[in-house]
Order: structure tokens, then C-alpha cells, then sequence
């Protein structure tokens, strides 16, 4: 049987003197211990795209690989092409979206913020796989060094 969706369970724990909420994923079968790492070099180039879905639809996600740290990587390297920074990102949850085989796969959603507030624009990311990174329209990538 393969699970694509991890199971979540809410956990009230202990902590000390007071209680914590806590949300768990277990899945079976998943991908979750198998991430694919982009290579370096992805991260020192300023690629963009005429795809005006790249990004900004689940189906058509950012693959950013390495698992969390790649996905925070990526988007730590985004500013809008007008200068403005973005200063942070809110994570939106996991969407069903589409891998990079065509197969159906989680992506995560991050709302991007600028000077503190929503700009509006919420990128997805796949964090299983890797392919080259480019900029979302309306962004662009300011590369490590």
C-alpha cells in the first residue's frame, strides 16, 4: 500500500509546568527521508522565466529539493524585480501538486512578505526535487555568492 500523504496527528504534550500542542506527521511510503539536493551552482545563478505559472501554481511548483532548509534556501534568495526585499514568508500548508515525473506530490505554499506585510503572492515549492531554480514573474533571484 503507498501513502502519499503523510498522516497527521495533534499531540498534547507535557513541557515543564505547562502543556504544548504539537502537530506530527508520519507517513508510509512517502518520500519524506529521500530528498533530492540541488547542486550548488543552482544557487549562484539569477535564472528567470516567461512561465507565468512557474511558482505560483501548485501544479507547477518551484523544485527546490533538499527538504525544508532548500526550500527556505530558495526563497531567503527572492526580491521583487522593482528592489523591494522580501523580508519573510509565511508557510500556507501542503497542497497537492504535481512532481517532477508527473506524479502527484505534496508542495508546500509560503506567502511572501515585504517590510512586514503580505504582498500578495504565494510561491509553491516542491522540497522532494530539484531541478533548475529560477525566479517566479514579478521576482527575481539575487544568487549566493
Amino acid at each position: 500500500m503507498n501513502h502519499r500523504h503523510p498522516w497527521r496527528f495533534l499531540v498534547l504534550a507535557v513541557m515543564g509546568q505547562g502543556l504544548a500542542l504539537a502537530q506530527v506527521h508520519y507517513s508510509l511510503g512517502s518520500r519524506s527521508s529521500r530528498f533530492e539536493t540541488c547542486p550548488d551552482t543552482f544557487y549562484r545563478q539569477a535564472l528567470t522565466t516567461g512561465d507565468t505559472t512557474y511558482g505560483y501554481s501548485p501544479k507547477n511548483p518551484v523544485r527546490t529539493g533538499g527538504g525544508p532548509s532548500g526550500e527556505r534556501r530558495y526563497l531567503d534568495m527572492l526580491q521583487s524585480v522593482s528592489g523591494d526585499s522580501v523580508d519573510g514568508y509565511l508557510r500556507r500548508g501542503s497542497h497537492d501538486g504535481i512532481g517532477k515525473k508527473g506524479q502527484p506530490e505534496l508542495v508546500d505554499g509560503y506567502e511572501l512578505l515585504s517590510a512586514g506585510r503580505k504582498v500578495g503572492k504565494v510561491i509553491y515549492v516542491d522540497m522532494y526535487s530539484c531541478d533548475t531554480l529560477k525566479a517566479p514573474a514579478g521576482l527575481r533571484i539575487i544568487p549566493e555568492k
